[in-house]
């Protein structure tokens, strides 16, 4: 049988709490929207595969309410070397926003 993947999500900019867990798992989560200042700085010190999420307030998220300023913040996680992008089915644009993100990746 095939053994599930494990994913931790990461809240805040505690890199020592990264560091510690990230033996012990396949991936993370970065919730650019509940990190806010300092989640680049984070992720270039990751040693495994990371999904950039930055949520929209009415997703459930904490961050940008300007929708081009969210993307851009995929965007830019795309360039830090994220290895998968998690954007809402609700997201304004989608057609025009996912072909972005494929073109950066």
């Amino acid at each position: 049988m095939k053994r599930p993947r494990i994913c931790v999500v990461i809240v805040d900019n505690d890199l020592k709490a990264v560091k510690q867990v990230e033996p012990l798992i396949d991936l993370f989560e970065i919730r650019i929207d509940l990190i806010g200042d300092g989640w680049q700085e984070l992720v270039k010190q990751l040693k495994k595969p990371w999904i950039a999420c930055n949520r929209h307030p009415d997703e459930g998220g904490k961050g940008e309410k300007i929708e081009a300023r969210r993307i851009e913040g995929l965007l830019k996680a795309i360039e830090l070397g994220a290895d998968i992008v998690d954007i809402e089915l609700r997201t304004r644009n989608l057609e025009e926003v996912i072909p972005l993100i494929k073109k950066r990746a």
